[in-house]
């Protein structure tokens, strides 16, 4: 990022309207409700209902957690399952198995699109060999990470199995089987119910693409003219080598891949820095800033409802 002229990039993000960044904002917010869509369907189809409040409430409540989390997201995950079974009523399992699938099928579908962006990016002559060394290095970093929660799903039947063998679990055993029971359950319906699975196959690959579409609609209005599928493999890798549990949400790692994957499709340092800061901040702080304005209006109404029942 030093290589970039910080004036420069300042001059590049100016020149953004004020319409473009309500059509990316509006975009994002298109890319939420998706995601709250797909809550709400894996929901139903093992059986429960939840209302859209509920999904948003949910995913804000994820969300921040995730942007304070390295980049992982675990600390999004564990949210996700604890408001499920707290304020939703869900089991232990059930809950686990929503947020198991529902990450399951996103990271897959992310997976696939990150594959062919790899394939076109490795034959790139310009790409220094230390760029595609972290390329790969991160590629086998989330394909083990998929391979590993795919394993858990698959194998679920071992896992009881696996915990009896741990000692300080043994006095959990009763409540280990109930938990193991009711995610296979939930999870044998989400697998067999093939139109559903199309449906979320296909939702989380749109999803996905709507963030190749924010990445090309930043460079058109900067006034570049790349073609749409280098945007799009440049936008997967990026999040791919930010998906490194290095610092949180991928900050820094995030701007920099992007300036060095841009940088062998011709655009300059400055100006792949000021797509990387635009990118992330309306799929990153304008996220954060939303669930944070969110999560904070209403901690303040509940504790006015507190305060009026005294």
């Amino acid at each position: 990022m030093l290589l970039a002229d910080f004036k420069s990039v300042f001059v590049q993000i100016s020149t953004l309207s004020y319409k473009d960044i309500w059509i990316l904002c509006i975009l994002q917010i298109i890319t939420i409700v998706l995601i709250n869509i797909q809550w709400i369907k894996i929901s139903s189809d093992i059986g429960l209902k939840i209302k859209f409040i509920d999904a948003f409430d949910m995913n804000m409540t994820g969300t921040f957690f995730e942007s304070i989390t390295p980049a992982a997201k675990t600390g999004g995950e564990v949210a996700k399952v604890m408001f499920l079974k707290s304020k939703l009523g869900f089991s232990l399992g059930e809950a686990s198995a929503v947020v198991s699938f529902q990450k399951i099928i996103s990271m897959v579908c992310f997976l696939f699109l990150t594959l062919l962006s790899l394939f076109m990016f490795l034959l790139e002559p310009s790409l220094s060999s230390d760029c595609k060394k972290l390329i790969l290095f991160s590629f086998l970093f989330l394909l083990i990470v998929v391979l590993v929660m795919i394993l858990i799903v698959v194998y679920r039947g071992t896992l009881g199995r696996f915990f009896s063998y741990i000692p300080f679990l043994r006095k959990y055993e009763s409540k280990l089987n109930t938990f193991l029971i009711s995610f296979d359950e939930c999870i044998q319906r989400l697998i067999n119910n093939k139109t559903s699975f199309m449906f979320h196959i296909i939702l989380s690959i749109g999803i996905w693409i709507l963030f190749a579409v924010k990445t090309y609609y930043i460079m058109f209005s900067l006034g570049n003219t790349v073609k749409f599928t280098i945007a799009a493999s440049v936008t997967y890798l990026t999040y791919m080598i930010g998906m490194l549990p290095l610092l949180p949400g991928g900050l820094g790692s995030f701007e920099a891949s992007m300036m060095l994957l841009l940088s062998p499709v011709g655009i300059s340092s400055s100006l792949g820095i000021a797509i990387a800061l635009i990118l992330r901040f309306v799929t990153f702080w304008f996220v954060f800033l939303l669930s944070s304005i969110y999560l904070g209006i209403k901690y303040i109404v509940l504790r006015r409802k507190e305060k009026a029942l005294v």
